[in-house]
């Protein structure tokens, strides 16, 4: 191998070494100690129950009657909602009297937070403000 592309190959590697760690450091590691926890009686006695944690929380009535209700809403709400809002974006679509006032209607809840957090950056950043 070429001197230059093992250099290239060399200082890519510690340009993704700070990714690398945080990655494994905050999504690998975490993942490891759960599966840990979740075969195990308590972080105490630390005695191996393999699967005996996952049937007891299949078994419990709550968490049977939450899964329900997450099913539930999952198959109900969220069909209902993709319709009405196809719904009203066809209605405002068409050629209708007031169709921009409409729109400004629907769409000025989503204008004014970031208009609030243009504003309080303004202040924070002008040539006199709080942090200059």
């Amino acid at each position: 191998m070429d001197k230059s592309i093992r250099r290239v190959k060399n200082i890519s590697a510690v340009y993704l070494l700070p990714s690398v760690i945080g990655v494994a450091l905050f999504f690998i590691l975490p993942f490891f100690v759960v599966i840990y926890y979740s075969v195990i009686d308590n972080p105490i006695s630390k005695e191996f129950v393999f699967l005996d944690n996952f049937y007891s929380v299949l078994t419990n009535k709550a968490f049977q009657l939450a899964v329900s209700n997450t099913l539930k809403f999952s198959f109900i709400a969220v069909p209902l909602v993709v319709i009405l809002s196809l719904t009203v974006a066809f209605l405002l679509d068409m050629q209708i009297p007031g169709k921009s006032r409409i729109r400004t209607a629907f769409l000025s809840p989503m204008m004014v937070p970031i208009a609030s957090v243009i504003l309080i950056w303004q202040v924070l950043f002008h040539y006199n403000g709080l942090l200059n």
